[in-house]
């Protein structure tokens, strides 16, 4: 996968994924009700985006 291929797709599930890393209280798109829920959420989206950076690595 190209970098800019890579960089489009991060965009679309991060836009997808809006507020899986947040709380109800801090956002108004926020997942959760709690902070651990958030950081839970954060995890995911962290993992999700290591994946996909993976895969510009593996096509160098």
């Amino acid at each position: 996968m190209k970098r800019s291929e890579a960089d489009t797709l991060i965009a679309a599930v991060r836009k997808e994924l809006t507020g899986i890393d947040d709380t109800e209280v801090s956002s108004d798109s926020g997942w959760w009700e709690t902070s651990t829920g958030a950081e839970f959420g954060a995890e995911r989206l962290a993992a999700v985006v290591a994946l996909i950076e993976g895969m510009v690595d593996a096509t160098r």
